[in-house]
């Protein structure tokens, strides 16, 4: 019975789920799921990183761990000269930046679709603080050619609305650069969340930063080894969510889902809990439950979390709820054109669609 959700919310941040449905006569009955999501490969990513840089082998991951894991991994670990990042525009990034720290000349490439999608804001910040990339088809895209140098870091500067993952590959190389880093980001900055991920990744392995204003300072330092993180990954909750708002099923239990997470996809909790969906944390995961709706309508600026758009879209026009997102611009350059994508689902199942 939903009615207990408040009673117990004060014992369920000490307590695991399954010592709270001992509390309960019913536990949560018979509409109650469990469903186990993949590791976070937001933090994974950002940790195969600096784990490569502080000399640590390859991970070894289990079967399910997320496709953007398994290729950065393979990529960075190999000792080809191309380094193939198939789809994955998080790999793309990362590698590239850490690409300029290597010993010998690297071909970074990827699919027909991943040749379409900019990275010259990136390369451009790289080049400045010192590194010799060069485009080996059309200027401005990948595939990459880049040699080695010896004197990379400094300042530099960069938009703060661009992909978030262009300031993260920066940041996360930038304990290894012989001058370190001291990065102004021109606002306005979109995505914060991801870059205070990367911050929180760095300082959790050890690593000092200094974020003041729009500038991020990072010295040249050791990277201490570390154990790869097991947290799951919010992103790939939202969906499940989705259904929870649709009432079928009317619960389901996220085991190693952290609520009080660096991630900033985490903000489903508070975003769908306006869409029927109610949140909460245990000490062992996190449940969800459907509740009663508040709004007749939903508006969301998703800026810092756009890569929910889909998911939250999807769910409103499911429940038959009036929907307007802003702050999507970064969708167009993903895997796919995400905001055309959206809009030619939603009118193949019947949905008025403006973008």
């Amino acid at each position: 019975d939903h009615g207990d959700d408040h009673r117990l919310a004060d014992l369920s941040h000490a307590l695991s789920f399954q010592q709270v449905i001992q509390l309960t006569s019913t536990g949560y009955g018979s509409g109650l799921a469990t469903v186990d999501l993949p590791i976070s490969k937001s933090i994974v990513n950002r940790e195969l990183i600096l784990g490569f840089l502080g000399g640590a082998e390859r991970p070894h991951f289990a079967s399910d761990v997320p496709d953007d894991v398994l290729i950065l991994s393979e990529a960075i670990y190999s000792e080809s000269e191309v380094w193939d990042l198939g789809h994955s525009g998080t790999a793309m990034r990362f590698a590239t930046a850490l690409a300029c720290l290597g010993d010998k000349p690297r071909i970074l490439r990827g699919s027909s679709r991943m040749h379409e999608r900019p990275i010259h804001l990136l390369v451009d910040a790289l080049i400045e603080l010192g590194a010799d990339i060069e485009y080996l088809d059309k200027s401005g895209y990948p595939p990459l050619l880049i040699r080695p140098t010896v004197e990379l870091g400094g300042a530099v500067s960069i938009q703060g609305n661009v992909s978030s993952q262009y300031i993260s590959a920066l940041l996360l190389i930038a304990p290894s650069l012989p001058n370190g880093i001291e990065l102004t980001l021109i606002p306005p900055i979109t995505s914060k969340p991801y870059i205070e991920l990367t911050l929180d990744v760095l300082s959790s392995k050890g690593v000092d930063c200094n974020w003041e204003e729009d500038v991020i300072r990072i010295d040249q330092q050791s990277i201490p080894l570390f154990q790869t993180s097991i947290e799951r990954d919010w992103s790939a909750a939202a969906f499940f969510y989705g259904l929870v708002a649709q009432g079928c099923p009317e619960s389901i239990y996220f085991p190693g889902l952290v609520l009080a997470s660096a991630q900033g996809d985490c903000e489903l909790a508070s975003i769908f809990n306006s869409l029927g969906v109610g949140t909460e944390s245990y000490l062992d995961g996190v449940r969800i439950f459907s509740k009663n709706q508040t709004e007749t309508a939903f508006n969301a600026d998703l800026q810092d979390h756009p890569d929910l758009a889909q998911a939250v879209a999807f769910t409103c026009a499911a429940i038959g709820k009036e929907c307007r997102l802003t702050g999507l611009r970064t969708l167009r350059i993903k895997e796919t054109d995400r905001i055309v994508a959206i809009e030619e689902c939603l009118k193949q199942a019947g949905c008025v669609v403006k973008s």
